[in-house]
């Protein structure tokens, strides 16, 4: 029993880091034509891109796939679409970063659906672990990545919180310009905007801290677009100037 109990291990993990190194959407220079696709259809951001930033968006997603440990609760590897698809979202939120490895985030769990950290909690759909380990429900996952409607989909509040941790492990220039939007920002704030408008965007909590803001910053930049840019467009110039790392 117990070199039975060894030989299932071993298969086990055998086949998990099959599924790890799996290369079955990979092609020799990068990305294969069927990886390209998925993320045209499901990526609306990826799809309007010029062709120079699709390959620096592409060569993050292989980055993140190779890099990132991957697991799945109740299974032995995670396919390797769906890989693509947690990474498609931190490549959407890197683009702009020219060291973009982001070590703050370890690893992704899946899980099939809600889950519990620990037996005190309400279940979640998505959780970051104190290892940076990115826990997701997938089929909250799926179902948010498929409605076109949805402003702030799972995969997206997950990966922007990833990139608000990233500021407080390394807090680098590329970070420092969202100090000086939130001192800004704040005055902004008292200032003749609409309350509707505010609360709709930002809450009072968002202004605590540099990570809380820089997280409701990237949300709002994919998920109210226009009224960001309406309601304050030094945030949106900030957060443009951010993701595209363009000079002025």
């Amino acid at each position: 029993m117990i070199f039975k109990s060894i030989a299932i291990q071993t298969l086990r993990k055998a086949l998990a880091v099959f599924f790890q190194n799996s290369s079955g959407l990979f092609g020799r220079e990068g990305l294969s034509s069927d990886s390209k696709e998925l993320l045209e259809v499901h990526f609306p951001y990826y799809r309007k891109l010029p062709t120079a930033l699709k390959e620096g968006f592409e060569k993050r997603v292989a980055h993140f796939i190779s890099n990132k440990h991957f697991e799945a609760i109740g299974e032995i590897g995670v396919p390797i679409n769906q890989r693509i698809l947690v990474a498609g979202y931190a490549a959407q939120l890197t683009l702009g970063m020219k060291d973009y490895k982001l070590v703050a985030w370890k690893g992704v769990r899946i899980y099939p659906t809600k889950f519990k950290l620990d037996g005190r909690e309400p279940r979640r759909t998505w959780a970051i672990t104190e290892d940076g380990l990115v826990c997701l429900s997938w089929s909250d996952f799926h179902r948010h990545l498929l409605d076109p409607e949805r402003r702030y989909p799972l995969g997206l509040k997950a990966m922007a919180a990833i990139l608000a941790r990233e500021n407080s492990v390394r807090q680098d220039e590329h970070f420092l310009g969202f100090v000086q939007a939130k001192e800004q920002a704040s005055k902004e704030f008292m200032k003749n905007q609409s309350e509707q408008v505010r609360i709709r965007l930002f809450r009072d909590a968002d202004l605590i801290s540099d990570d809380r803001f820089l997280y409701s910053c990237l949300l709002n930049f994919f998920g109210e677009p226009d009224q960001l840019k309406n309601s304050y467009p030094f945030l949106y110039r900030d957060v443009d100037l951010f993701l595209h790392n363009r000079e002025e």
